[in-house]
This record gives structure tokens, C-alpha cells and sequence, in this order.
């Protein structure tokens, strides 16, 4: 296939990851794999020099206006590259046919508490409501919802869960090669009960940090096809410009409603790919 043609898929990748907080690794691997025959890991290397392009792109602007909750992140990063690592010892050992199971069934319970205020609103009720922090939580932090022209003022909520439930997502993440994003940004709204602006943007910085290391060790050995990952990240930073615009002018519930329809949407895939 024509190479050029990576940049209009790149734009689109990284549009939905910059605007849902998912990077976008789960989109591009296939994508040059299949599409574009380039060896797996090859496309893997790519695919993180892309996330990292992707999440400076994003997380410029979301710190810029106070979204990503960057304590938040280091936080719940260590056990996220723990579980990725014992994740990546153990591939080949575990029954991945449970493992996606496993993650079907999860991703449609988030997909369901995803729902609960996009339903709701479009019922004609009020959109969510956040508890503002004390002065003495280290979590708590607001910022200004260009969509709404509201300040919304927020808490942490459940980071002893938060931890454990992040250190698996690692693990998931590095069994089945489906991407931290598609994990963090759930747990940190469902979870952490933090609005679904600060859970894209902070799982974007997650997300450009720990493919960093990994970027790194598949250059040492490699694996970067220059020209392949040239058109990816050009196609992406524009695509990661407009989808970070997108995510600060639209309104919450429709985020949520459309990140929901994503998770639903993985979990079939996962089930028929048994």
C-alpha cells in the first residue's frame, strides 16, 4: 500500500486517542501490520514513538488548561509498569482465551457505569456532580470546562483501589496487547470518580511516559522503520491537535457516552477473537 496513505489514518488514530486518552497503539499495530505488511515488531516500535508524539502533542495543551491531574498520574504509574512487567514474564504461560474473557466481562461493567450519566442527561436529569477537595488532599484539584464555561472542582476518590485495580490493568494491558489507555481512563473515572476530561488527559501523560522506556529499547535493538514512523507520527500530531480541541469544547456525557461504545465494542472484539 501507498505509504502517504499513513497519514490520513494516522490523523484519524491520533484524533480518537488524543480525544479519548487511549494513544492509539491498539489502532496503528493492526493497521501497519495488516494493512501495510510491516513486520510485528517493527509496527509495535512504531506504534510507541506515535503514543509519545501523541501524548506531548495532548498533554501540551490539557496542562496548559489544568485538566491532567499529573500527581494523580505518578501515583497510579509504578503499579501500571509493574503489572505491565509481570505481564510480560508470564505471556505464553497464562490461558490468554480466560484473560479475554476476563477483560470482556470488565469492560462492559465499565461500559455500564460509562453509561449511567450520558443516560441520564439525555433523559432531561442534571450531569454529574463532583465533590470539591479539601485544601488537605494531595488528589483534589479543578479546572475550566471550555465546554460548559463551569469550573469543575474535583476529588480522588478510592486510591486504595485504584493501585491494585492499576496494577492489573498493566498486566492485561501487557498480556493482550491491548493498550493502558483503554484501561486507565475507566479506572479513573469509575474508579477514582474523577470527570472523564481528567481521566483522557491524565491517561495520555501515563500513556506517553511509559512508551517512552519502551520506545528506547525498541530503538537499541532496531526496530524503528524511519520512513513508516515519519508519515504515522505527521498523520497523528495533526490528528492529536484536533481531537484535544474536540475533547476540551465537547461536553462530558457525550464523552462518556461515546467512550462507553468503545469499550462495548472491544469487548465483542475480544470475545470473537476466542
Amino acid at each position: 500500500m501507498n505509504i502517504w496513505l499513513l497519514i490520513p489514518a494516522g490523523f484519524i488514530i491520533g484524533l480518537v486517542g488524543s480525544m479519548f486518552g487511549i494513544g492509539g497503539g491498539i489502532f496503528i499495530v493492526p493497521i501497519l501490520h495488516f494493512g501495510f505488511k510491516v513486520p510485528l515488531h517493527q509496527a509495535i516500535a512504531c506504534s510507541l514513538l506515535t503514543i509519545v508524539a501523541s501524548s506531548m502533542m495532548a498533554t501540551m495543551s490539557k496542562v496548559r488548561y489544568g485538566i491532567t491531574n499529573i500527581r494523580l498520574s505518578k501515583a497510579l504509574e509504578i503499579p501500571s509498569i509493574s503489572g505491565a512487567i509481570i505481564g510480560s514474564a508470564l505471556v505464553g504461560a497464562m490461558p490468554i482465551g480466560i484473560l479475554k474473557v476476563m477483560f470482556a466481562a470488565v469492560a462492559v461493567a465499565m461500559a455500564v457505569d460509562m453509561f449511567k450519566n450520558p443516560v441520564k442527561v439525555l433523559a432531561g436529569g442534571k450531569e454529574r456532580v463532583y465533590t470539591a477537595g479539601g485544601k488537605d488532599d494531595a488528589f483534589a484539584d479543578s479546572f475550566r470546562d471550555k465546554a460548559t464555561g463551569c469550573t469543575v472542582r474535583y476529588q480522588v476518590k478510592n486510591l486504595k483501589w485504584a493501585v491494585p485495580v492499576s496494577l492489573a490493568a498493566g498486566f492485561l494491558s501487557s498480556t493482550l496487547g491491548i493498550g493502558g489507555g483503554v484501561i486507565n481512563v475507566p479506572l479513573i473515572t469509575n474508579v477514582c470518580k474523577a470527570p472523564i476530561k481528567v481521566a483522557s488527559a491524565t491517561s495520555s501523560y501515563k500513556l506517553g511516559l511509559t512508551a517512552c522506556a519502551g520506545s528506547i529499547i525498541y530503538f537499541g535493538k532496531g526496530y524503528i522503520v524511519p520512513d513508516v514512523t515519519i508519515m504515522s507520527v505527521l498523520g497523528i500530531l495533526a490528528g492529536a491537535y484536533v481531537g484535544m480541541n474536540l475533547l476540551l469544547r465537547t461536553k462530558a456525557f457525550y464523552i462518556e457516552l461515546l467512550f462507553g461504545m468503545l469499550m462495548v465494542g472491544i469487548a465483542v472484539k475480544m470475545v470473537l477473537s476466542l
